[in-house]
């Protein structure tokens, strides 16, 4: 069992909300509605702990964001996938006490992603070789260039510091994506969902992916009890709202290239 009183679970709080940031409502971004009813459940991926091995990676950035965009990716398209947490936080320049979720985001802008068997986790056990190669081997990088050759991925703010109403905005950003979201891992109360005291901060990035309204909010973590129930007036310090989309001129390309192959496999039989 993966011990949660740990303390370095990964989140960095940003240290300032530029300007030029997306936020939520007001960037140009896709707004179009995939869950009306805010709930993604049906389309999460396999658990996968950032801990393994006795071996805390501080990557709770890359994993939160990544469960967030692999479950966009499987409504949207009905794709299963599985990418490269290691490959993102190497990426990132992640290292332990972690990150912020924005410098993450920028990186998968900057870098792509790449499938989690090119980088694995496996039998690793210690911080050195996990965040390795370090830089990233041309392989790599061309298989994360390869990916935005073929994806556009964009990220804004739901809730940051200056945010006046967090539940409706959280709840207006779920019909669009799931949420990564900062939280305090881990406090229980007598009901056994989990809660923060007013004035604590943040330590751990999550999926938030659904909610009853007025009773709680579910989260989606990468630590034992993934599936876990907040207290609907928990105070989320951070969020971000994700859009990704297939590239017309790769999906062009790639159906000509179809039509190619069909067309002379006809003419031989």
């Amino acid at each position: 069992m993966i011990n949660e009183k740990i303390q370095g679970h990964g989140f960095l709080s940003p240290q300032e909300i530029l300007p030029e940031e997306y936020k939520f409502g007001a960037s140009p971004m896709e707004y179009e509605i995939y869950q009306p009813d805010g709930d993604w459940g049906k389309y999460l991926p396999d658990v996968e702990y950032q801990m393994r091995n006795s071996l805390e990676t501080s990557n709770c950035t890359a994993f939160g964001t990544l469960n967030c965009l692999e479950t966009l990716i499987k409504r949207k398209y009905g794709v299963d996938e599985n990418f490269s947490e290691r490959f993102l936080g190497v990426a990132a320049g992640t290292r332990p006490p972690g990150n912020s979720p924005h410098v993450v985001c920028d990186a998968i802008r900057d870098r792509g992603i790449i499938d989690d068997i090119l980088l694995p986790f496996g039998d690793i056990s210690t911080i050195q070789e996990y965040y390795s190669p370090d830089p990233l081997t041309a392989d790599l990088l061309y298989a994360g260039k390869s990916w935005l050759d073929k994806w556009e991925f964009t990220h804004e703010w739901v809730v940051y510091p200056a945010t006046k109403d967090k539940k409706r905005e959280l709840i207006g950003a779920l019909k669009y994506s799931p949420l990564g979201v900062s939280v305090l891992a881990w406090k229980q109360d007598s009901n056994g969902l989990y809660t923060k005291n007013k004035g604590e901060g943040d330590n751990h990035w999550v999926t938030l992916y659904s909610y009853e309204y007025n009773k709680f909010w579910k989260i989606f973590d990468h630590y034992d009890n993934t599936d876990k129930r907040l207290i609907w007036e928990y105070d989320f310090g951070f969020a971000k709202r994700f859009a990704v989309s297939r590239k017309e001129t790769f999906i062009k390309k790639r159906s000509f290239v179809e039509l190619l192959k069909e067309y002379f496999s006809d003419i031989m039989k």
